[in-house]
């Protein structure tokens, strides 16, 4: 962008990841790794060599995650408007080097956790779009929350986002959101530029599951229609 914060050659962006590991299976002790990448390293010893190790939750809970993210403040204000300088010793020069925390990835609990938002099936639990979803019953018992496919949803922004969670609680959301989140306050636009949960999304099997339904569909539909014509 014209005028840019990552027009300058010395400036680079951070990405953040995190997720829960379970120490044992019959344990509900684990821990919680925030890990940062940055994204001018070339992708093939981006995640291989140079992830950061930023911080680490312990405990049998999980995470107060604005607490844990909210002590990550200070430094990421001090990267991004003082710098770090960097000597060059072969050329004996001293550059300064700042840094803005761009992106973010997580599964969509996590995603709800650290945004503070209400889980993906409770009403509103969108994170990405104002679509409230629908409540479904399930045999023989249980219920379930879709979300019907909408023509050109209303996607969510950061600023109404940021509104939201100062008018809301723990008890009473407003549009899903439960309260102030700590990354919109080191971040530029936390509701673009955190991922879509492509693990839940695509690699859990969801997408394998309906490409099967619809075959399974289509064939019917062909048995149905030979047997008519015979």
């Amino acid at each position: 962008m014209k005028n840019g914060f990552l027009l300058n050659v010395k400036n680079i962006s951070f990405s953040w990841y995190t997720d829960g590991v379970p120490i044992f299976k019959s344990s509900k002790v684990g821990f919680w790794p925030l890990y940062l990448t940055i994204n001018e390293f070339p992708y093939e010893i981006r995640f291989k060599k140079k992830t950061i190790l930023a911080g680490l939750w312990f405990g049998n809970k999980k995470p107060n995650a604005n607490y844990f993210v909210y002590k990550f403040r200070q430094q990421f204000e001090n990267i991004f408007h003082r710098g770090i300088q960097i000597e060059l010793p072969n050329i004996n020069h001293t550059i300064t080097v700042r840094g803005v925390l761009l992106r973010g990835a997580c599964d969509l609990p996590a995603k709800a956790q650290f945004l503070n938002f209400v889980q993906f099936n409770s009403e509103n639990g969108c994170p990405t779009c104002h679509c409230t979803g629908e409540q479904l019953p399930l045999d023989p018992r249980g219920s379930v929350r879709v979300y019907p496919y909408v023509e050109n949803p209303r996607m969510r922004t950061t600023e109404e986002c940021i509104t939201y969670g100062d008018n809301a609680t723990s008890d009473n959301p407003v549009m899903g959101i439960k309260g102030p989140n700590a990354f919109s306050r080191i971040m530029p636009d936390f509701m673009r530029e955190i991922g879509i949960d492509k693990m839940h999304s695509v690699d859990g099997g969801i997408v394998k599951k309906i490409i099967n339904a619809l075959v399974s569909l289509k064939i019917q539909k062909l048995c149905i229609f030979v047997v008519s014509i015979y």
